[in-house]
């Protein structure tokens, strides 16, 4: 009868085992799953690391040359800066060659009517000479 209860004992021992299995079974199939899912994750977060330091590197080489075509900029900028002072001075020049050729102009006009003047006063006196 002991045999009988031991092997009873042994039997529901052996039961309680045999489930305790199917669940360790089941909890390594969920394991499993999560290991899964955890490995596609850290997969999917690779390839948007991959895409972001891609776009990150992209980025930076439109900055690079953005930084190059301001630094043109600045450099034909300066270069239209001389020309501008450089017209403006020719101007200045041009300004006053014009006042000295206007004043001369005018002194030379000045001059002209006074010997005309002069001539029509010397004609007038031999007209009134020869009158007399």
């Amino acid at each position: 009868a002991r045999l009988q209860v031991d092997l009873a004992n042994a039997i529901e021992k052996s039961d309680e085992l045999q489930c305790a299995l199917e669940k360790a079974r089941e909890n390594e199939k969920l394991l499993d799953e999560e290991v899964k899912r955890a490995h596609e994750t850290e997969e999917k977060y690779k390839q948007e690391l991959a895409a972001t330091c891609e776009s990150k590197s992209k980025i930076e080489q439109e900055l690079t040359k953005a930084q190059a075509d301001k630094v043109s900029v600045e450099e034909e900028m300066n270069k239209v800066c001389v020309i501008k002072e450089k017209l403006e001075q020719e101007l200045s020049i041009s300004y006053s060659s014009k006042e000295c050729l206007e004043q001369e102009l005018r002194s030379a006009h000045m001059e002209l009517e006074n010997q005309i003047n002069d001539r029509s006063i010397g004609a007038s006196v031999e007209l009134n000479h020869e009158v007399v």
